[in-house]
């Protein structure tokens, strides 16, 4: 009698350690998803400060694009400025705080850069020289960019029409229309992930073809250079030496870096402009400064006109 009571004490003892455990591991489970939870709101709150950070600093670079300036230059660390002939300036400052979080943007000079769309076969074909493409390759990819952009189905002497693309692994037909975005250059016979990015700046994510090795010579990109947007003229003020040197020649671009590290220009010369309609803005916001950030990427252009701008790129996925 006294075994079967003492047996009978030691499975209840079992059965509330049981339970006991099941409980413990409830509570740690409830406490673990609360947490997670927890830690989930935050996020989606500060995600969404961020944005909205990033948004203001989008139309604070609206703002300095509206105002009134006679001419824009390119700063040392604060990309595209804004200046009067007076000597007035905006603000240099594009990075502050708001709140308990901050901003920070910059904006780029769109017409320091080469109008794929408007571009002649010689701009085109001397723009692939000073960015190290093999002479045997630059006829190819020129034609190709003509081809691509043209709108008949006629092919150029070294260039890619339907018959080629249809012919691919993966097919698809040729624009015959303006490019909407630089990457469509990808597309393109003859622009692989090197001649588009540059030898050494291919993102992890790009298929390549090709090793690194079978190309002969350092291609620095093309993608710094070109643009889908302005006028076709391009900014004695902001533009790259390469540029420059693609759009005037040798000699003219160096008479004009020369001229540009006396002082900037404030008058259109050499067949350039010195105040541009034509922007890329990039905007981060962080929130409670801390490591949660948003960036924005948009491409504006001013009317000049009137102060209005027409949004031509947007992308809030960056």
């Amino acid at each position: 009698m006294l075994r079967k009571q003492i047996g009978e004490k030691g499975i209840a003892f079992i059965m509330v350690l049981w339970v006991m455990a099941l409980l413990t591991i409830l509570v740690t489970e409830f406490a673990y998803s609360m947490r997670t939870e927890v830690r989930a709101a935050r996020n989606f709150k500060e995600e969404a400060e961020a944005y909205y950070l990033a948004l203001a600093g989008i139309n604070m670079a609206i703002a300095e694009i509206l105002s009134e300036y006679d001419f824009n230059y390119q700063g040392e660390k604060s990309g595209v400025l804004f200046a009067k002939r007076d000597g007035t300036r905006m603000p240099l400052n594009r990075e502050f705080p708001i709140g308990d979080g901050r901003v920070s943007y910059t904006i780029i000079d769109e017409e320091s850069k080469i109008n794929i769309n408007v571009a002649s076969r010689g701009m085109i074909w001397d723009l692939l020289r000073v960015t190290g493409i093999e002479i045997e390759n630059r006829d190819v990819i020129t034609d190709s960019i003509l081809d691509w952009r043209d709108i008949n189905q006629l092919s150029q002497l070294n260039g890619a029409e339907d018959d080629h693309y249809l012919k691919l692994a993966y097919p698809y037909e040729a624009k015959d229309g303006n490019f909407d975005t630089l990457e469509e250059l990808l597309l393109v016979n003859g622009v692989t992930p090197e001649v588009f990015y540059g030898i050494n700046n291919v993102p992890l994510d790009v298929f390549r073809e090709e090793k690194k090795s079978a190309f002969s010579n350092e291609y620095s990109g093309i993608a710094e250079y070109v643009t889908t947007t302005g006028t076709g003229l391009i900014n004695i003020n902001t533009a790259s030496e390469k540029v420059l040197e693609a759009r005037f020649g040798f000699a003219v671009a160096n008479q004009i870096i020369a001229q540009r590290q006396a002082g900037h220009f404030q008058q259109p010369s050499y067949g350039g402009i010195v105040k541009s309609t034509s922007f890329t803005i990039l905007s981060r916001g962080y929130a409670q400064n801390g490591p949660i950030y948003h960036e924005i990427k948009a491409i504006i252009e001013r009317n000049t006109a009137r102060p209005e701008i027409k949004i031509k790129y947007w992308n809030e996925s960056i």
